[in-house]
């Protein structure tokens, strides 16, 4: 890595911290130097730091085969807080669905209100809100519709539509904020609860009851989002169907198969995912079978891919949300795995 001995410190410390949340039983500094590859006096160091700013506890003294035992060192996931605001339109009625998670991803409080227009200063609101009561040092905003170079673009909340809602909440509440379209979010949370270590390729697909269907796209690991925040908007997927027609189709049950088989053979020549997560009120397991023939007939069989129905997919969202917004409080370093 080319850089100076600064970010060389920020990526020890990241290095250290990314040890400490995978063992929150704790370990102590000689286990610490083992997984990290630094040396037993520079994670001493560091750890010190970290316990002196309360980002990292010294608990008790570990089990000993002889002589005083070692301090055990935990991360502390409330140090960190994140804010994650979650505006959606659910048959017609605006719902705003706030929380405040740890740095594990643990949503530690959540409160929903369905405010007559959804605006910045509903959204400013619901921040304060949570700030108030949490340290909150990120947060992440979600979006039911594309996001291009951080503006959301949307029929469904008109009122955002253009709105540079990361940069006006970044200045009034002095931290960062990220910005993305739901759907996204939802599938990078799914994957990191689930698949993360395989870098395999996703699909999660979203069918809510009354509007068109979403998704977000992984490809070995990575979300996809396009060049102008357009990847996972299946709905547009050509089927020789106008959208009123899409609409009609996705009312009864046998058009929603069909829809869900088309759009799994669009996504298996284009994406080739080797799993296909079929979430909202409307895909259920009883489907997997006529989902699954038909499919074998337009896909050839070694590229099917494994379907998953999983039901609302608002936790996911949330989840992702909450890494997201972890990802701001970490230096402009990341730690990539050599292939």
């Amino acid at each position: 890595m080319n850089g100076t001995g600064i970010r060389l410190r920020e990526l020890n410390f990241e290095l250290l911290k990314a040890v400490l949340k995978v063992y929150p039983g704790g370990v102590t500094k000689q286990f610490l130097a083992e997984k990290t590859g630094l040396s037993l006096a520079t994670c001493g160091t560091l750890v010190t730091e970290l316990v002196k700013t309360g980002e990292v506890l010294e608990s008790a003294r570990s089990a000993s085969g002889g002589g005083r035992p070692p301090r055990l060192y935990t991360y502390n996931n409330t140090y960190a807080m994140s804010a994650l605001l979650h505006p959606a339109v659910e048959n017609g009625v605006r719902i705003l669905t706030c929380c405040v998670a740890d740095a594990a991803g643990r949503i530690i409080w959540r409160e929903s209100h369905s405010p007559g227009v959804i605006d910045f200063g509903t959204l400013a609101g619901a921040l304060a809100t949570a700030a108030e009561r949490f340290p909150v040092r990120a947060a992440a905003v979600s979006f039911p519709g594309p996001v291009r170079n951080g503006l959301p673009a949307s029929r469904e909340l008109p009122e955002l539509d253009g709105q540079n809602l990361t940069g006006r909440l970044q200045e009034r509440f002095g931290f960062a904020v990220c910005l993305d379209n739901d759907m996204n979010f939802a599938a990078a949370g799914y994957y990191n609860r689930f698949v993360r270590h395989a870098e395999k390729s996703l699909c999660y697909l979203s069918f809510p009851p009354g509007r068109y269907p979403g998704g977000g796209i992984i490809v070995d690991g990575r979300l996809t989002r396009g060049f102008s925040g357009f990847a996972g908007e299946v709905s547009f997927l050509s089927f020789g169907i106008s959208r009123g027609q899409q609409a009609l189709r996705l009312a009864n049950r046998n058009g929603l198969i069909g829809q869900i088989v088309d759009t799994l053979a669009a996504l298996a020549a284009v994406v080739n995912p080797e799993i296909v997560v079929l979430a909202g009120e409307l895909p259920e397991e009883s489907m997997r079978e006529p989902v699954m023939k038909l499919s074998r007939e337009l896909i050839p069989a070694e590229h099917l891919p494994a379907l998953v129905f999983r039901g609302d997919p608002l936790d996911d969202c949330l989840f992702g949300m909450s890494l997201a917004a972890q990802e701001l409080l970490a230096p402009p370093v990341r730690l990539v795995r050599r292939r």
